[in-house]
This record gives C-alpha cells, sequence and structure tokens, in this order.
C-alpha cells in the first residue's frame, strides 16, 4: 500500500532486487507474511525479539517456533550484514540453531558469537521462506556442533 501512495510500483517491478528498497523493510514484511502464509490452518502471528538495556538494545526481524524449540531468524538485505542481535539471542539460548534469511545460497555456517558461544546458521534464501519448517527439519536433524 505504502508503494502505491508513493507512486512507487514502476520502481518496484523493474527492481533487480527487493531487499535495497526501504533498507530492507519490503523484503522483511514479505518475509513476515510468507511465514503467515504456511500456517494457513491456524491463526499464526510472526514473534520478533526484543532485548532492552540502558547500555544496548537488540531485536531480531522475527523468533519461530519449531518443535519445542524458538528459532531465530534475521532477514538481512543482501548478502551482508552485521548479526549483533542474532548472537545476543543465541548467548540465551538452550540451542545453536539460527537463522539468516537473505539473497544468498542456501548453506549452514559454524559460527562463534563475540561472547565465543558457538552455534550453527543456516542462511535460506528468500525463495525459500514458505519452505522453512522442511528446511528446519533437515537443519536440525543434521547438523550439530
Amino acid at each position: 500500500m505504502l508503494n502505491q501512495i508513493l507512486n512507487l510500483q514502476a520502481d518496484m517491478i523493474m527492481a533487480d532486487e527487493l531487499d535495497s528498497f526501504y533498507q530492507g523493510k519490503i523484503i522483511q514484511h514479505v518475509t513476515g507474511q510468507e511465514l503467515i502464509s504456511i500456517h494457513e490452518t491456524t491463526d499464526y502471528k510472526p514473534h520478533f525479539w526484543v532485548r532492552e538495556s540502558k547500555d544496548s538494545h537488540a531485536e531480531l526481524d522475527y523468533v519461530y517456533k519449531f518443535n519445542n524449540l524458538i528459532i531465530p531468524i534475521e532477514v538481512k538485505a543482501g548478502k551482508q550484514g552485521t548479526l549483533k542481535s542474532l548472537h545476543q539471542f543465541i548467548e540465551r539460548a538452550d540451542h545453536p540453531y539460527a537463522v539468516r534469511i537473505f539473497s544468498g545460497k542456501f548453506s549452514v555456517e559454524k559460527h562463534k558469537t563475540p561472547g565465543k558461544t558457538p552455534y550453527l546458521l543456516m542462511n535460506l534464501p528468500y525463495y525459500l521462506v514458505t519452505r522453512i519448517p522442511e528446511y528446519l527439519d533437515y537443519f536440525i536433524k543434521n547438523h550439530h556442533l
């Protein structure tokens, strides 16, 4: 609707990648809509995570309940970007699994937070968001620290 009001439809149609619009806010919104769409038989609402303190602020785009785990999800415009908020979540989580949704290729990587907490990061291309339950199942069953 915002694009209609601002008369930006042509710009979006001609864009090479949607993740460049509004510093990635459009692709974050599309990701949320895709997460809602895969839960057609339930009243699913996307959730996010915020940690506020007087010294720092952290916010994850989404947290996704999968089996008995709360999986942190960061949506990144482009292929680069820091994962500071994701690291803060991982340092408090009881499992090592995290997801980055971005414009790159699918992969699974081992990482450590700045506090040296090891974790596994599944990099999922935007177009696979609707398949996130299947990919999380594969990720968790086949990748361990």
